[in-house]
């Protein structure tokens, strides 16, 4: 007759994740950004992601926060050279694109605001306003048909928003597609 024995295994508690201090402070920096967003102190949030940057180099958090803030300022070279250190460093963010799509548009480069909105489009086909501003940027282009494409897909995505509908009646008219406007 075989006797079964018991194993007596020690079950350890799992160990608390020790933080670094630099991981600590960061999370604390980024606290104190939420805080002061809500009275718009742009120079001090400024200053916060900077001090991130300064503890770690390469926190792309601080670095798409920092971005967003120039854009928000309407300090567009600050913007850039930010969102194009973000894809140096590897990023791949429908965002990152769509606001480096914004820069070029505004700087009306539309043939680099394309590709930008585009690109963010392969990684997230959802976003509404690209599709939109990409269409936008088709009509300007003269290209009617692949604009009235995009204001499909944004009425497809959004059926209700009576702005897409007028955007696809107004380009399905351009090109003459009678059907498709009615």
């Amino acid at each position: 007759e075989k006797s079964s024995k018991t194993l007596n295994k020690k079950v350890e508690s799992p160990k608390p994740i020790k933080r670094s201090k630099n991981e600590e402070k960061i999370k604390k920096l980024l606290k104190e950004v939420e805080k002061i967003a809500d009275i718009d102190d742009w120079k001090q949030i400024e200053g916060k992601y900077i001090e991130i940057i300064k503890i770690d180099p390469k926190n792309i958090e601080a670095y798409q926060g920092l971005g967003r803030l120039y854009f928000d300022k309407n300090k567009a070279n600050e913007a850039r050279q930010i969102f194009e250190f973000l894809l140096k460093l590897g990023v791949e963010d429908a965002d990152l694109y769509i606001n480096l799509a914004n820069l070029s548009w505004e700087e009306d480069n539309l043939d680099e605001a394309k590709s930008y909105y585009l690109k963010a489009l392969s990684i997230d086909g959802a976003k509404v306003m690209a599709r939109v501003n990409l269409g936008l940027i088709f009509n300007e282009l003269g290209d009617k048909e692949s604009a009235m494409q995009q204001f499909r897909a944004a009425l497809e995505l959004e059926p209700k928003n009576p702005k897409y509908l007028d955007l696809l009646i107004e380009s399905a008219l351009k090109i003459g597609n009678i059907e498709l406007a009615k």
